[in-house]
């Protein structure tokens, strides 16, 4: 049976069109508001004499007659009635099932007339227009608030939630991913448990992931990404600014710097510390030599003419103490004319036969032939 049968009443023509409805089946309740016990039919019933209403081993009474033991009274769609299409029982016959035959002339449309009690529909509601329910109940679970509903809901539009959305199992998203999920809550994050949006468990993420302001990681940032950098714009993680480190870094391969290395404490190495502009001899096994020792360094200014050969005595220079050991140099060139830096890297006229070498004891340098009168600059590495 439809429950969203229209009013069976013709307009024009006059007259009901009743239709019967059989073995209709109510649990006998009782209605608080009204202080009796009974049921409320699915339609409004057809006041007919003799009677149309049948309910296997009870007898109808009067409207005006309170039911005894097996009877029963109806409030019909009549003059006289008021059409809520209610059915009185004796007390007696609480909790007790009844199916009722009779004929139906539409889902009742006098809800002021209805008592304030649940109501139990046999099969499906259909509403054209809005449905509202005046109930401010708040929900605290599935069963709780002003609209429960035992099964799932199709919504074919929009929803709008005034305050939470509890979901006790997935939230499945197919519609546009531009659109699928937003917060318009401005409130800043500052822990676990701040924020516009939080979420007690993870999240999966499969594509890119935007952030405006700070990332703060409790625990550890993994990244499966295995790109290779080459530049300080390449790689499987990349920063535009500074990096923060407070303990250990270990990089597997190469580490290109391309501005100064200020090292506070010690530098410890295997087998060299190597550079475009730095070469730190590894033939002196620097790693178990050193024996933790700190690396130090003195730079020298040299007026180098063009064929010059200099030997420095390295000891006698600076603050570079008798017995120092000598790990390796960086040395450029300096034309005062133009104020160009040269490095043994470039090739260049000015360079060309030039070279520097260092000892224990001494530095050697020797000018090519070709260019104009450099200035070298020689910074030595030792340890004491």
């Amino acid at each position: 049976m439809s429950l969203s049968a229209r009013w069976r009443f013709d307009p024009f023509g006059g007259g009901y069109q009743p239709i019967l409805i059989s073995a209709e089946s109510h649990v006998i309740e009782y209605v608080p508001e009204i202080a009796k016990y009974g049921i409320f039919l699915n339609e409004a019933p057809q006041f007919d004499s003799p009677s149309t209403v049948v309910i296997t081993g009870y007898t109808e009474v009067s409207r005006l007659t309170s039911p005894t033991g097996t009877q029963f009274r109806v409030d019909y769609l009549a003059d006289t009635y008021y059409s809520t299409g209610f059915i009185e029982f004796h007390s007696s016959k609480n909790g007790l099932t009844v199916s009722i035959d009779y004929y139906g002339l539409g889902t009742i449309i006098h809800p002021n007339f209805r008592a304030l009690t649940n109501y139990n529909f046999a099969g499906t509601v259909n509403v054209e227009q809005q449905f509202s329910a005046a109930l401010v109940t708040d929900s605290s679970s599935t069963i709780t608030g002003g609209a429960i509903f035992s099964g799932g809901v199709g919504i074919a539009k929009k929803l709008y939630v005034g305050t939470d959305v509890n979901i006790g199992a997935n939230l499945i998203v197919t519609g546009d991913y531009s659109n699928v999920l937003k917060s318009t809550d401005t409130t800043d994050a500052s822990s676990t448990i701040t924020g516009g949006a939080i979420f007690s468990g993870g999240v999966g993420i499969a594509k890119k992931l935007y952030v405006g302001t700070d990332v703060n990681i409790g625990a550890n940032l993994i990244g499966a990404g295995t790109t290779d950098a080459s530049s300080s714009i390449t790689g499987a993680f990349k920063t535009a600014g500074g990096m923060g480190i407070a303990k250990k870094l270990y990089v597997g391969t190469d580490a290109n710097i391309g501005g100064v290395l200020n090292v506070t404490s010690d530098i410890t190495t295997a087998q060299g510390l190597k550079g475009e502009r730095l070469i730190l001899n590894s033939n002196y096994a620097m790693g178990s030599a050193m024996n933790g020792a700190s690396i130090r360094s003195q730079r020298y200014d040299i007026n180098m003419p063009v064929g010059n050969t200099a030997i420095v005595t390295a000891h006698g220079l600076g603050n570079i103490a008798t017995g120092s050991r000598f790990w390796g140099m960086l040395w450029a060139m300096y034309n005062p004319a133009t104020g160009v830096y040269y490095t043994n890297s470039l090739a260049t006229n000015a360079l060309v036969g030039t070279y520097a070498a260092i000892d224990n004891t001494n530095i050697s340098i020797f000018r090519g032939t070709t260019g104009v009168a450099m200035v070298v600059t020689v910074t030595v590495f030792y340890t004491i």
